[in-house]
C-alpha cells in the first residue's frame, strides 16, 4: 500500500511539469504570432506618424520608388525625411533591441543569474565617461562622441577583465565583483566630469546624451553599427549551446569538455562588443 502510495506521489509532479511544458509548446506559435503583429503594427507607426505626418498611399509610393525601382512621383522632402531619418532610426531601434536582449541573455547565463544585465561589467558607466570627456573636450560631432563613448566602455570591461588576474582569482563572483568596482568609479568619474561642466551647454548635453535618443543616427552610423553588432549576433547564436553548458555551471561544463577560460572569454568579448556599440549609438539603455 505505502509503495503504491508512493508511486503515485512522484509520479503526479512529474505529470504536472509534463503538462506545463506541453502548453508552453503549444502557446508558443501564439506568442510569436501577437509579438510579430506588434512588432508590424510598431513599425508602420513608426513610419507614418510624428512632426510631420505620413499618409499610407505615399509611403507605399516613396518605398516602391526607392526599393523596387517604380517610375512613381513623390513629395521630396517626405521621401527625404523617411529615406535618412525615421528608417535609419527604426532599423536602429529594432538592431539594438535584439543585440541588447542576446546580450543580457549571454551574461545571464554566464552568471546563473536572470536579473543580471548587459551593463553588469560596468561598460555603460565607462561609455558615458567617454562621452562626456568629448563633450568637455569641445568635440561637437555626433560620430566622435560615439567613438568615444565605445572607447570608454571597452576600456572599463578591459578594466573590469584584468582586476581578476591582477588578483589570480578568475571565478564568477570575483569578475561580478569586480564589474561593481568598475561601475562605481564610472559614476563617480561622471559625477565629477558634471561638476565641472559648462552648466548651460555641456552639462545640458550630458544630460541628454545620458538619456538616450536616436536623434541623430543616420545610414552611415547605422551601417558601422551593423557591421560590428551582425556578426557580433551570429556567433553568439552560433555559440548558444556551449553558453546553454556554461549556465549549468563549472563542474558541469568540464565534464561535458567546455574550455571554460576560452568559451566564457569569447562570449563576454562578444556580449561587450555588442553592448557598447549600442550604447555608443543610443546612448545608455535601461534593460
Amino acid at each position: 500500500m505505502s509503495t503504491t502510495t508512493e508511486v503515485t506521489s512522484t509520479s503526479a509532479p512529474a505529470a504536472k511539469n509534463e503538462h506545463r511544458h506541453s502548453f508552453f509548446a503549444s502557446s508558443y506559435p501564439l506568442v510569436i504570432l501577437i509579438a510579430l503583429i506588434i512588432l508590424l503594427s510598431v513599425t508602420y507607426l513608426s513610419l507614418v506618424t510624428g512632426r510631420y505626418p505620413l499618409e499610407l498611399d505615399e509611403l507605399f509610393r516613396i518605398l516602391g520608388k526607392n526599393w523596387f525601382g517604380m517610375d512613381l512621383k513623390v513629395y521630396k522632402p517626405a521621401e527625404n525625411m523617411l529615406l535618412t531619418v525615421r528608417i535609419p532610426r527604426l532599423l536602429a531601434a529594432g538592431l539594438i533591441g535584439a543585440a541588447l536582449a542576446i546580450a543580457g541573455a549571454t551574461f545571464q547565463a554566464i552568471f546563473r543569474n536572470p536579473l543580471v544585465s548587459p551593463y553588469l561589467l560596468g561598460v555603460s558607466q565607462g561609455a558615458s565617461v567617454g562621452a562626456a570627456s568629448a563633450i568637455l573636450l569641445g568635440v561637437g560631432t555626433s560620430l566622435a562622441i560615439q567613438g568615444s563613448a565605445l572607447a570608454g566602455g571597452l576600456a572599463a570591461v578591459l578594466l573590469t577583465v584584468s582586476i581578476p588576474r591582477l588578483l589570480k582569482n578568475h571565478s564568477t563572483l570575483m569578475l561580478v565583483l569586480s564589474g561593481v568596482i568598475v561601475g562605481g568609479f564610472g559614476t563617480a568619474a561622471l559625477g565629477a566630469l558634471k561638476f565641472i561642466a559648462n552648466p548651460e551647454t555641456q552639462l545640458a548635453q550630458i544630460v541628454f546624451w545620458q538619456m538616450g535618443s536616436l536623434q541623430d543616427v543616420r545610414a552611415e552610423a547605422l551601417t558601422q553599427f551593423a557591421l560590428v553588432a551582425a556578426p557580433c549576433i551570429l556567433l553568439l547564436l552560433a555559440m548558444r549551446w556551449r553558453v546553454n553548458i556554461l549556465s549549468l555551471g563549472d563542474d558541469e561544463a568540464r565534464t561535458l569538455g567546455i574550455n571554460l577560460t576560452r568559451t566564457r572569454g569569447i562570449t563576454i568579448l562578444l556580449a561587450t562588443l555588442i553592448t557598447a556599440t549600442s550604447v555608443c549609438i543610443g546612448g545608455p539603455i535601461s534593460f
